[in-house]
């Protein structure tokens, strides 16, 4: 299919014009290797492997499989609630973040919070209000919103591994994008030069057709893959659906036969006739199968029930769905599906869920699954975006935004009430409110009426221990 009838019709024609492909030795390995994949199978016979591609994880897996996209979906709408702001840093901006790092953006108790604010402090870091960055996020381009945007990089990014992030820059040779668009990670090949670099970066929407683009107009945000080869395959970051490949196949499979089971309307078989003296002549076989289907047409219920004088057996073939235990593979498979991408099972449990429980499970999947890649990818569009600017300026998503993971604000209230030796602005903080700009709230103060022993005996004098009787 040609380019602009696949990429450039979704962004408008933007990408520019199609380049045949020179490569002829790739065309014919893909042929040969969707020859190879249609017609092996494994002994036993039925089972033909999907082909390990990216593309088979979003075809026969986020488009196809329930469970899959229930798991990503939850994870991936979990992201996008994540607000991501630009800040500046008037110090040693790595100090901070590397701290921000370290603690992957979860800070919820009242002491890290005020851990945070001591190291925002110190090193100067503001919030960014207008910048044409800001502008920039805001409207990536004319077919996507700000979310739209982040939400197809996260989609990317679980589903196969890769984001791929392509930065449009105007002709006049200015290096700043003025638009951002999220290439189609399944559709990507990367190119090196004879030193082993990354060349190109090529979008390949068929066997003769790519358009090219320079390394450093892509950002490119991956997960590590330890498949090193001579044709570059470490390059690429590895999916988590490559290590449970098996495991969305069979996915399918079962809920295909499920499907195929409830359609046929349940396990089928033969009605044979146990005496040998006077078995079963076709016609009566044949009157016996046509009055079956009659009755199954009927809504009559008591059509359904037949007399007979003959002894009559059932001989099934296959089995039920409950001796397939077809639904508790279904939730083997789910539960798999979450292990993969380190997301709780029991945040897809309809079972009901103690609450000490379900903040457990969003504290183990939030930390294991989505702050990690906000990070990597805050990182990644700092470097690639901000840094076209000004180094002082970074991209931060607010984890501590995450309401599933506060402790309980009453609780911290009557904690930072008692804690005298913290700032007001640090309590402000910590209770998730705005920091005010004055000199004064960054001030310690202590309690009044307070004094020490020794202070009490000095003051204490002889004429005031006599209206104690002493």
């Amino acid at each position: 299919m040609a380019l602009n009838d696949t990429l450039a019709r979704m962004w408008g024609g933007l990408l520019g014009q199609r380049t045949p492909v020179n490569n002829d030795t790739r065309i014919v390995q893909e042929a040969m290797d969707n020859l190879f994949n249609k017609n092996f199978t494994t002994w036993g016979g039925g089972y033909t492997p999907y082909p390990v591609n990216s593309s088979t994880f979003i075809k026969k897996g986020y488009m196809m499989n329930p469970d899959l996209y229930a798991v990503v979906n939850q994870m991936v709408t979990k992201m996008v609630s994540a607000p991501l702001s630009l800040k500046k840093s008037g110090g040693s901006v790595s100090k901070y973040r590397s701290k921000y790092n370290q603690k992957k953006g979860m800070f919820y108790d009242a002491h890290d919070r005020v851990k945070l604010y001591k190291a925002m402090k110190e090193d100067d870091v503001t919030d960014v209000i207008n910048h044409p960055i800001i502008d920039l996020l805001d409207n990536p381009n004319p077919y996507q919103s700000k979310l739209e945007l982040l939400e197809t990089m996260f989609l990317f990014l679980k589903l196969t591994g890769n984001i791929y992030v392509w930065k449009q820059r105007r002709e006049t040779g200015d290096k700043k994008p003025f638009r951002l668009y999220v290439l189609p990670s399944h559709l990507m090949e990367i190119t090196t030069d004879e030193n082993g670099n990354v060349d190109k970066y090529k979008v390949i929407t068929s066997p003769s057709e790519y358009k090219a683009f320079d390394a450093d107009e892509v950002i490119h945000i991956k997960y590590s893959s330890l498949d090193y080869s001579q044709s570059g395959s470490h390059l690429y970051g590895q999916s988590p659906l490559l290590a449970a490949l098996r495991i969305l196949q069979g996915s399918n499979e079962s809920i295909d036969r499920m499907i195929e089971i409830m359609a046929s309307g349940g396990v089928f078989g033969f009605l044979t006739n146990r005496s040998e003296q006077n078995p079963l002549t076709v016609e009566q076989a044949k009157a016996m199968h046509d009055k079956l289907k009659a009755s199954n047409r009927s809504k009559d219920d008591l059509a359904r029930l037949f007399v007979t004088n003959g002894t009559i057996d059932f001989v099934s073939v296959g089995l039920k769905p409950t001796d397939l235990e077809i639904n508790e593979s279904a939730k083997s498979y789910l539960g798999t599906f979450c292990r993969v991408f380190g997301w709780s099972p029991m945040l897809m449990n309809t079972d009901t869920v103690t609450r000490d429980n379900f903040k457990t499970a969003w504290s183990s999947s939030i930390s294991m699954a989505v702050a990690p890649d906000l990070i990597r990818i805050q990182e990644a569009l700092t470097k690639g975006i901000c840094w076209e600017w000004d180094k002082s300026l970074f991209l931060e998503f607010d984890i501590s935004e995450f309401s599933e993971l506060r402790e309980d604000l009453k609780e911290m209230a009557a904690l930072l009430s008692l804690s005298w030796w913290i700032t007001p602005n640090e309590k402000r903080f910590a209770m998730y409110y705005e920091t005010l700009e004055d000199d004064d709230m960054d001030k310690v103060y202590a309690p009044l009426g307070l004094t020490t022993l020794e202070q009490v005996n000095e003051n204490l004098s002889i004429e005031d221990l006599g209206d104690y009787g002493l």
